[in-house]
This record gives C-alpha cells, sequence and structure tokens, in this order.
C-alpha cells in the first residue's frame, strides 16, 4: 500500500463531504499546516478541494521544495470550481475520482501524466497554480466571486453569467507592456493547460514553441461577440483577424497596473510588473 498524503481544505465546497471520506493515509485538514518533510514521505499527494485549494497548496509546497521533490499529486474535485481537476483526470466526478484513488493506493498501480504549472513572480512571492488573467478576465472573476454560492449546476450558471456580463462590459481595458510591446488589451490569458472552463480550448498559437500558452485580445479588435465562438474553440482563422493574438512560450514579462488571477484567485502586483513562466514538468495522477 501507497503512503498518501491526504490533504483537505474544510472550508471549501464540498467540506462537509470530505469528513466523511475514510481513505487510506495521513489526512492534514488544513493546508496551511502541510510540512516539507510531510510532502516528502510521501509516495503520492491527493488535494481535496477546488482550483483555490491547488493553488494555495502547491504554492506554499513548492516555495520550500524543488519541484523534483513533489511525489505524484491527484487533484480531487471537492471545490466550488474544479476546472484543474477536470483537466487532469479521466474519471469525471467525486465519487469515481475518490473510486480511482483508493484503488492507485492500495495496489500501487499510477498512472502518470507530465505537465508543468504556471509561476508568477510578482515581486513578492511567487504562486503556483494553472491559470493566470487579467483584464476582463479579472473582472469577470471577481464579479462570480461575489455572486457564488454553494452548488456546483448554480455556479456554473452563476459563471456564465459573469462571462456574458464581463464581455459586455467596456472598463476592463488593460495598458499591458508584454515583453517590451505595449498596447491597450481587452483580456490576457496564459496557461499549460488545454482545456479550460466549460472545455473552452482559446488557443490557436502561431507556430511559437514552448509549454505556457498565451492568448490576448486587444481593446480595438474588430466584432468580439461574432468572433467569441472561435475565440474559446480556439480557431486558427482568428490568426487572421487584427487584435486576436495567440502563441506559446516558456516564460513572459508583463507590465501592467490592476489586479490579475491565478486559478481564480486574486492578486495584485506591488511593482507593476509580473514574470510568468512554466515550471519543471509535474507528475499528476490521472484518476
Amino acid at each position: 500500500m501507497l503512503n498518501a498524503l491526504l490533504i483537505a481544505n474544510a472550508s471549501s465546497g464540498s467540506g462537509d463531504q470530505i469528513k466523511h471520506l475514510a481513505l487510506p493515509g495521513k489526512w492534514i485538514r488544513d493546508p496551511s499546516l502541510v510540512s516539507a518533510e510531510d510532502v516528502r514521505s510521501a509516495d503520492l499527494i491527493a488535494l481535496f478541494g477546488g482550483d483555490g485549494t491547488m493553488q494555495m497548496t502547491l504554492s506554499q509546497i513548492l516555495r520550500e521544495l524543488p519541484v523534483a521533490d513533489l511525489p505524484p499529486v491527484a487533484v480531487m474535485p471537492f471545490g466550488t470550481t474544479n476546472m484543474n481537476a477536470k483537466a487532469l483526470n479521466q474519471a469525471q466526478g467525486r465519487k469515481n475520482s475518490v473510486t480511482s484513488l483508493e484503488k492507485i493506493i492500495r495496489t500501487g498501480d499510477l498512472k502518470i501524466a507530465q505537465r508543468p504549472l504556471v509561476r508568477v513572480d510578482n515581486g513578492e512571492r511567487p504562486e503556483y497554480g494553472f491559470f493566470f488573467g487579467l483584464g476582463v478576465i479579472a473582472q469577470v472573476v471577481e464579479r462570480w466571486n461575489e455572486e457564488r454560492k454553494p452548488g456546483a449546476f448554480t455556479n456554473q450558471l452563476r459563471s456564465l453569467w459573469a462571462m456574458i456580463s464581463g464581455l459586455s462590459s467596456v472598463s476592463s481595458a488593460t495598458t499591458l507592456t508584454i515583453d517590451g510591446k505595449t498596447s491597450t488589451v481587452y483580456g490576457f490569458l496564459g496557461s499549460t493547460l488545454d482545456r479550460l472552463l466549460f472545455g473552452s480550448r482559446p488557443f490557436w498559437g502561431d507556430g511559437s514553441s514552448g509549454d505556457l500558452r498565451l492568448t490576448w485580445v486587444d481593446a480595438d479588435a474588430p466584432h468580439l461577440f461574432r468572433h467569441a465562438p472561435d475565440l474559446l474553440r480556439g480557431k486558427a482563422r482568428l490568426a487572421a483577424v487584427p487584435g486576436y493574438h495567440s502563441r506559446c512560450a516558456d516564460q513572459v514579462d508583463l507590465s501592467f497596473r490592476g489586479p490579475y488571477i491565478l486559478d481564480g484567485e486574486i492578486f495584485h502586483s506591488s511593482t507593476g510588473s509580473v514574470k510568468i513562466a512554466r515550471t519543471e514538468p509535474i507528475h499528476w495522477l490521472s484518476l
């Protein structure tokens, strides 16, 4: 049997359900109490919570330990939003994910997928996650955080409404400098995932290489609503439309004023400068 470190966020969207799980392993029910020794002694880590729990816990761990010291990580969909778990796991839903994890712990039959995280350096301390966004994206997340309520389906509807209402706002334009080139953008996002919220894949690339997928839309880009379906599906024909940009990189330097988000959590840069980069590949359990 594998030595499993089971990290739970009791205040997550499904904290009550987590309390009743009886999986074998060492339970830590407050992510802030996880130590470097806990991580080093584990054969695998399972994170029970949502996207914010994963972001907070792995950021805390990776500030103390290098990626090479991290055992395989399972992301369990027990939060209010579970975009990361849906992107990483084949077994969708909480019950199937728990069943798959218990089988892995008891048999040692690991199915591993390698994927880097996004590292964000903002002049204070590094943060880690899968999805970085600013402009209209940060505004949408702020609005959704204000309106979200318990219930996965309800929150999906609220997420969709926040996205639609955010797209109709013109106050989200942000002056952004990307690797020394300044423009006014409507929104910017970067991720190492292939699939984001609602199954969207808003990346088409320009032939450049790198694990970090970047897409941004200029504030004066034409026909935003008309092109929104192509944007969410990453249609390559957008490359021919002025104001729509997508490329790959391993790191990028950004300068801007205002909030940004990482896996749904709101941050601010004290310096106005942020570097985002991909980490070394992390081993993820495929449930």
